[in-house]
């Protein structure tokens, strides 16, 4: 279980979409400071915006865009340093997982990712068009955090309590997200080595 005190004293509040064609890159910024428990390097942002941000209607949750981009930041773990931007390769990685594998088995990546501090991004959404983040798991419970600004969607629990500190604002049971998990046909995940 995620100390969430401790993690808004690292990196605050997680950052919300400045338009309407953005889900990808602050998710993934959010989802890289979570797992990091750090802010992030300029060029690192840089680098996400660039490949990232909505070009069109399809733009930036589409197959091609995410996959490229889990390649560009397992590259910039394991070389930044040699850049001088960087201590060292990084202990993390970032991969898509797809078909079969995107399930909440208990033996399953997604899971073991979540379990050890892990981050995963989703495509969410009626017409699965938007990319929300999974923070954390609380026993049956899975915390996440929706980019898109808009109050009603943010959980009654939540938004009625401190605990969170404006790093989760999505509660779903284990049928819920396996719901939103069946629309979603991959999910980006960052874990630690």
């Amino acid at each position: 279980m995620r100390d969430w005190n401790h993690l808004y004293k690292k990196i605050g509040p997680l950052r919300y979409q400045s338009s309407t064609s953005d889900c990808v890159p602050t998710t993934i910024i959010n989802g890289l400071m979570v797992l990091l428990e750090d802010r992030l390097h300029p060029k690192l942002l840089q680098l996400i915006w660039t490949l990232s941000g909505d070009q069109d209607h399809h733009g930036g949750t589409g197959w091609v865009c995410c996959d490229t981009l889990a390649v560009l930041l397992n590259k910039w773990f394991n070389r930044a340093h040699q850049d001088k931007r960087e201590r060292g390769p990084l202990p993390f990685d970032s991969r898509i997982i797809e078909g079969d594998t995107v399930n909440l088995d208990p033996r399953g990546k997604l899971l073991r990712c979540l379990k050890n501090g892990g981050v995963a991004c989703l495509v969410t959404g009626k017409n699965s068009d938007h990319y929300s983040l999974i923070v954390g798991i609380e026993e049956e419970t899975f915390l996440g955090f929706d980019c898109w600004w808009d109050t009603k969607t943010t959980h009654s629990s939540v938004r009625d309590s401190d605990l969170y500190k404006g790093i989760v604002n999505i509660i779903w049971t284990r049928k819920e997200l396996e719901v939103e998990l069946r629309r979603s046909e991959w999910v980006h995940i960052l874990s630690r080595r």
